[in-house]
């Protein structure tokens, strides 16, 4: 195996003082036993003069790499990710330490840049609700005696879309809770095959021409947050809904095997397409904006499903093909 470079400096340094000390210690015994020469004189100063050099230049040599590492440090603390942090010599000790440092440095970056998109998207999503709501508002105050039947109209609309901001307010706010881990779980023994029956039976009064296939176990039961593990049903029931294309069709089928609940959400609609299925989790990603748009999708509910399984310590698998069909499987340990 091959001695690492900081520890041969180490020791080539602790050589070099060792050296010193004898030839220092033979000039003292030479002084007590015998008669002090020119010669005692002449082996001294040169040994502990190269001694002093060496030892200071092996001393600033592995010193380097720490230096590197402050300056980096600095900054990165100054929001800096342009270069990573490189030491050379691949046997040095510190490799291991600036490996973490360069792993820790990008998912750093990459947070920071999510979190400026997560604002960015989040800004333009309330733009659009306030700017229509001012909008209406501004018409109902110049025409409301012209037109007097358009209050009613305009009143319908502020209201659908002060929904939607309440909506989408609530969930970057778990979002953000999440994100500090402030959000906060109740976790209970709750009956999963009644709360699943009742969210189907929730979304068909959404969706009454639709048909709800279910098979449900019964008696499944999990340590869960039921008011969490309701909304995440009713975000892939609706979503089931929404892009079910030209059928009407869910089935939601829930088992039990050892001691794992799976929870599968299976429509016959439009499908997702392979290159939109790693990033369909993502906060604000849509796979169609303007058909997302219509939909009133604000990109936000498979991120919220994702976190709220991710904290029950399960996870959402999704299988999917363009034009037949997508199905989530909700996977929980009981």
């Amino acid at each position: 195996m091959k001695m690492k470079r900081a520890t041969q400096l180490t020791i080539f340094s602790s050589v070099l003082m060792i050296a010193s000390m004898l030839v220092l210690y033979l000039f003292t015994i030479s002084e007590l036993e015998a008669q002090f020469s020119p010669m005692h004189l002449i082996l001294l100063i040169p040994t502990v003069l190269f001694s002093c050099v060496v030892s200071a230049l092996v001393i600033d040599q592995a010193l380097n790499p720490i230096r590197l590492m402050i300056s980096k440090v600095k900054a990165v603390g100054n929001m800096d990710f342009s270069k990573p942090l490189i030491i050379g010599g691949t046997d040095d000790e510190l490799k291991e330490y600036v490996d973490a440092f360069n792993e820790m440095s990008q998912k750093l970056n990459r947070y920071i840049e999510q979190q400026k998109q997560f604002i960015s998207d989040a800004s333009h999503e309330l733009a659009t609700p306030i700017t229509v709501i001012n909008g209406h508002a501004d018409m109902l105050i110049r025409r409301k005696d012209e037109r007097p039947e358009i209050v009613d109209n305009g009143l319908e609309i502020i209201k659908s879309e002060i929904l939607k901001m309440d909506s989408l307010v609530d969930s970057l706010l778990l979002l953000a809770r999440s994100d500090s881990g402030s959000q906060a779980y109740t976790f209970e023994q709750a009956d999963l095959s009644a709360l699943i029956l009742e969210s189907i039976e929730e979304a068909k009064l959404v969706a009454p021409d639709f048909v709800f296939n279910a098979k449900v176990e019964p008696g499944i039961a999990a340590n869960v947050d039921e008011y969490a593990i309701r909304r995440v049903m009713r975000i892939i029931l609706s979503n089931a809904v929404k892009y079910s294309g030209g059928s009407r069709e869910v089935e939601v089928e829930a088992t039990v095997s050892h001691e794992i609940v799976n929870i599968a959400i299976r429509d016959r609609g439009i499908g997702i397409s392979k290159e939109h299925l790693p990033y369909i989790f993502d906060r604000f990603y849509r796979v169609d904006p303007s058909r997302a748009r219509k939909t009133g999708s604000s990109g936000l509910g498979l991120a919220i499903g994702k976190e709220i399984i991710a904290v029950h310590g399960g996870e959402i698998r999704v299988k999917s093909e363009h034009s037949q069909g997508t199905e989530f499987t909700i996977v929980l340990s009981q």
